[in-house]
């Protein structure tokens, strides 16, 4: 959601530029898909100076130029990184006033012959520029087939975050509402979310908190829409409303971008589903999650999957998380090796820790647990590390705790290597070997000729106490004589 103060003369003309601004809004909806939902509020000079700053103001015309200048240089000094749109009248749009207002906005608009679509778009690049808080990331996990582990991913991953101090919701795609029963949600299902589908309704921040759900394990859920006759969300009426309808899917991404506000981090779980709301999801992602087990089968189809990717080009990242299901699977490098051959392939895409294999992890489902707390130390270190990459931390404290554990190691070293160099324990004191009052005199150490002829002299010593011990037979040669074979030689 953006979120644009709209400020003009008195409150009558801030409720017209409102209005003006929805209806450019609505027009866009219908020429250009979907858009960014944004909230228009009217408002004050001195209300948006001393508020948080909004993600952008608009400034109308009926003001006058003065005056709209007045408020620009005003708002500008106020919030310096907050982009400001200028409306003008036909007569004021002039060259001497853009050059004007270029030092104290950023975009300038006519007000009847301007295309609405040039407003909307601007307002999409510039999105985010002057947040007040931080946005969540939106993380999408999807599985290159059935049995790879992603639901358990999600799991792992969510209460890894909890363990850094990050706060995640997990978004469950799936027919049957799987990860709600896996968890042991008291509701599987929200009936308001299937109402709110049904009859398109606005979002707000009430309604989010009621299709959300907190397991008995600490994880938070969105529950999925509730089929009102059979009491299940894959009902496929509902269904169809709510991954494939191409009018009702932006109740959902307005439910996303309002957990976006509340968590660090939105978890969404494909769980293979297909339709306009999986696509829309992952073109707005931050993150796009590949999980893929270490079988031969899930690698050739990890494969495959960069070439669908390079052809669509997602605008957010792409990594890949090797979940190793079988012990005597494909190593992470030989992976590595095979993806490289792919064009669209980036090494920073195998940047996430290989998880390795894990019996007893990856029994969490029944247990009411989830695939970190059921892991080994290891495999809680990789989902930690994993974590803090996707949502890219910028507290320090979560990035320190999820280093890869590679990297402690090595700085552990370090810091030993270095307080061993500052506390050098004394040298030992050395003979004098100078010194003539020795007992047994100076040492002197023997030339190579003497050395030789000691090595010598030894040999044959022990060459001729071989000799006494064993004479070896005599030897019959070619002509009948009989001779000696020497030990020596």
């Amino acid at each position: 959601m953006v979120k644009l103060a709209c400020i003009d003369r008195d409150r009558e003309s801030q409720q017209a530029l409102t209005q003006f601004l929805q209806s450019i809004y609505t027009s866009c909806r219908e020429t250009m898909g979907h858009t960014l939902v944004p909230e228009f509020y009217p408002a004050f000079q001195e209300e948006v100076e001393i508020n948080p700053a909004p993600d952008a103001v608009v400034v109308g015309w009926q003001g006058g130029v003065e005056a709209s200048y007045r408020v620009c240089k005003s708002v500008k000094v106020a919030h310096p990184d907050v982009p400001i749109f200028v409306f003008f009248e036909d007569t004021d749009f002039s060259l001497r006033n853009l050059n004007r207002f270029q030092a104290v906005s950023d975009f300038h608009f006519k007000r009847s012959a301007e295309e609405p679509q040039r407003f909307i778009h601007q307002v999409n690049l510039r999105r985010g520029s002057g947040r007040h808080n931080a946005k969540g990331k939106l993380v999408v996990v999807a599985g290159v087939k059935g049995g790879v582990g992603a639901t358990s991913i999600v799991s792992g991953l969510a209460h890894a975050g909890d363990a850094l101090g990050s706060k995640s919701i997990i978004v469950d795609l799936s027919a049957g509402s799987v990860f709600a029963f896996y968890a042991g949600a008291e509701s599987l299902h929200s009936l308001d979310y299937r109402s709110a589908l049904i009859h398109s309704q606005e979002p707000d921040l009430e309604l989010v908190a009621k299709c959300t759900s907190q397991a008995p394990n600490g994880l938070n859920l969105l529950l999925p829409p509730m089929d009102g006759v059979s009491g299940r969300s894959d009902g496929s009426q509902l269904r169809e409303l709510w991954v494939r309808d191409p009018e009702r899917f932006e109740t959902t991404l307005r439910i996303i971008e309002l957990l976006q506000q509340m968590y660090d981090c939105v978890l969404v779980d494909l769980a293979g589903t297909e339709g306009v709301l999986s696509f829309a999801l992952r073109a707005r992602a931050d993150t796009q999650l590949l999980v893929s087990s270490n079988e031969p089968a899930s690698v050739h189809l990890l494969s495959r999957w960069f070439a669908a990717l390079g052809a669509i080009g997602y605008a957010g990242r792409t990594r890949i998380l090797i979940n190793s299901t079988e012990s005597t699977g494909i190593s992470f490098r030989d992976v590595k090796e095979l993806l490289s051959l792919s064009e669209y392939f980036e090494p920073e895409m195998a940047s996430l820790p290989c998880l390795a294999y894990d019996k007893i992890a990856g029994r969490w489902i029944g247990t009411g647990n989830s695939f970190y707390t059921e892991g080994s130390r290891g495999t809680r270190r990789c989902l930690a590390a994993a974590y803090s990459q996707l949502i890219e931390a910028a507290q320090s404290e979560v990035t320190a705790g999820a280093r890869p554990v590679m990297q402690r190691l090595l700085g552990v070293f370090r810091r030993g290597f270095e307080a061993r160099a500052e506390s050098t324990p004394p040298a030992l004191p050395q003979p004098d070997f100078s010194s003539e009052s020795s007992a047994e005199g100076p040492l002197v150490r023997p030339s190579t000729a003497q050395a030789a002829s000691s090595y010598a002299d030894e040999r044959e010593l022990i060459t001729q106490e071989i000799s006494d011990l064993y004479t070896p037979p005599a030897l019959s040669s070619a002509n009948g004589s009989s001779q000696s074979a020497s030990v020596g030689e």
